[in-house]
């Protein structure tokens, strides 16, 4: 047998991401071609594809299903340059795929010709369920049939107009007393383990203040009315957040200390604006994706970036890179109907997350008259260690101003 090529997890990862071996795609004794995906692998953040370096055949394969991973491990093994060979190959040679472990605690129900295949990794069956999918009903690839993030995005890009599937959520407290009648447990995946974790270590490392502003959205309404169906033709789907994020750019070069991040000895102020994005993915989580150098980019430049980040994330197929090495945090939590909140710092060790409310339309007073216009609360929440008052509110003057001045400029 020839040299055997070893398939490694992706060295650049996030400091602190978990990793879990999803599924394998393919099989012992498959031909596989070079950069095609041999495994998927959940992150905290998004399912990953592993491809194999070289074309040849599988040889090994050295981890079993939902086991946790290492930047740099080695999840398999192929044998380059080899056509298709008989599966069972020299006596000794190769290692039998592990079989998916039958305790995962996530719930389906197996059609007849389907009953013995592995139930997929919880993050699939998340994804599954957000997009109104039964697993039942969508061919598997993976190992033993295991169906795969790969197949689902197959389907759910075939028929996007599903519905997508509501469910309950359970009723649970470590200190309540015990409930009669019947209930199940939901294994928490890499990303909402990695969230419960973040969102913990940051409210006992630094301490949050918030400062809550109103915003009148009459002047951005009218010039997205009259340039969304100018960009929707080049692809380009204008969305309120554009706006935010150019906001907040000239609020920074008002504020310059807010784009930074603490350290012990000294509070680190960037020049560059990588604004993160805080995207929701339903009950699956939340990610954030990177719009980067966002001080040297007009509106549509930010529109079409965030159009991509938002299409890739809901598809499941951010890269770590796209998630990392951000400068100042954007939450839009008002398209969830939201009216106001206070967001924690989602990235430590930076000093400060904007929350944007849900865009209402309420009365106001204007020179002396009751008028309705739309209307959305703005926080700031910071890191009361790196920032103070009159950093916080001279940024969100500068951000309302720029807002209700759209087009004045």
């Amino acid at each position: 047998m020839a040299d055997l090529i070893d398939i490694r997890i992706p060295e650049e990862q996030e400091e602190g991401t978990t990793l879990e071996l999803a599924s394998w795609l393919k099989k012992v004794g498959d031909v596989v071609d070079q950069d095609e995906a041999v495994a998927e692998v959940a992150t905290d953040k998004a399912v990953l594809e592993i491809p194999s370096p070289v074309a040849g055949v599988l040889r090994q394969v050295l981890v079993e299903d939902d086991q946790e991973l290492e930047p740099g491990q080695v999840i398999a093994r192929v044998e380059a340059g080899v056509g298709i060979v008989d599966a069972e190959g020299p006596a000794g040679s190769l290692e039998s795929p592990p079989a998916a472990p039958s305790n995962v605690p996530i719930a389906a129900t197996a059609t007849s010709s389907r009953r013995d295949r592995p139930l997929p990794h919880p993050a699939v069956a998340r994804f599954a369920a957000l997009h109104g999918v039964s697993i039942d009903d969508v061919e598997g690839t993976g190992e033993r049939g295991r169906v795969t993030h790969a197949d689902l995005a197959a389907v759910v890009q075939a028929t996007p107009a599903r519905a997508k599937a509501s469910r309950a959520a359970p009723e649970a407290g470590p200190r309540l007393p015990p409930v009669e009648g019947p209930s199940r447990r939901v294994r928490h995946d890499p990303m909402r383990r990695t969230i419960a974790r973040n969102m913990t270590e940051s409210v006992l490392t630094a301490p949050h203040v918030t400062a809550v502003f109103d915003c009148d959205l009459s002047a951005v309404m009218a010039d997205r009315q009259a340039r969304k169906d100018e960009m929707a033709a080049k692809g380009i789907k204008l969305t309120f957040t554009a706006y935010f994020v150019r906001a907040v750019v000239e609020a920074i070069r008002a504020v310059p200390e807010v784009n930074s991040r603490w350290h012990d000895d000294a509070l680190e102020v960037f020049e560059v604006m990588h604004i993160g994005v805080g995207t929701a993915l339903e009950d699956r989580g939340l990610v954030v994706p990177v719009v980067r150098n966002v001080q040297d980019l007009e509106l549509q430049e930010v529109a079409a970036a965030l159009t991509e980040l938002t299409e890739t994330a809901r598809a499941g197929k951010l890269s770590p890179a796209d998630m990392q090495g951000s400068t100042f945090t954007i939450s839009n939590h008002g398209v969830q109907g939201t009216l106001v909140a206070s967001p924690i710092i989602i990235r430590q060790p930076e000093s400060a997350i904007l929350g944007i409310g849900k865009i209402e339309d309420r009365a106001v007073v204007i020179d002396g008259e009751v008028r309705v216009r739309p209307m959305m609360y703005v926080s700031l929440t910071i890191d009361h260690r790196a920032l103070d008052a009159y950093h916080t509110n001279r940024f969100l003057q500068t951000f309302c101003r720029v807002i209700e001045q759209w087009g004045q400029r």
